[in-house]
């Protein structure tokens, strides 16, 4: 990722497995919705075609979307999985770059079942899929094994400390 600074930081792109998976955990998420909406409205005895389509079509549809605009480019199956969407150029995503990989996921996942996106992500050099290229995004891996973590890296400074260049701060 190179920044507005031209500053470059490298984060390993998220692996094939490592997006199945955070995917396939999603959909679990969404058929125990699924099956606990459908229950409740069973016991209720609810016979509304409109309720059904309302509690259980959006969910389906906004899920992916919505979870990555409000928990900062992650789903929980990315977070369980320590994977996050960013922008090439190094800043955040926007609700428009979110958008498009949702419009484009459809064409991912839909058609043949994903295989597209398997084949894009692992043809392409940056880990995109289609969405991701439309997007100008990619997935990537937030804290690899064997790497410091960001606590591990700062070390707080002591209250009685000084600094020699106060403008600096």
């Amino acid at each position: 990722v190179r920044t507005t600074q031209n500053v470059f930081i490298h984060y390993p792109v998220a692996s094939v497995g490592d997006r199945i998976l955070g995917h396939l955990f999603d959909k679990i998420l969404l058929i125990l919705y699924a099956s606990i909406v459908f229950s409740v409205l069973a016991y209720v005895g609810v016979d509304m075609g409109w309720m059904w389509f309302v509690l259980l079509v959006p969910p389906f549809l906004l899920y992916t979307v919505l979870f990555e605009i409000f928990m900062d480019g992650q789903t929980p199956g990315k977070r369980l999985l320590n994977i996050k969407v960013v922008r090439l150029d190094g800043s955040l995503p926007t609700v428009g770059n979110f958008v498009m990989r949702w419009i484009f996921g459809f064409v991912d996942f839909a058609i043949l079942s994903g295989v597209i996106a398997v084949v894009a992500i692992t043809a392409g050099g940056k880990g995109q899929r289609l969405g991701d290229m439309v997007g100008g995004t990619s997935v990537v891996k937030l804290n690899p094994q064997g790497e410091a973590s960001a606590k591990e890296l700062f070390v707080p400074v002591d209250q009685t400390y000084e600094p020699v260049f106060a403008q600096v701060i």
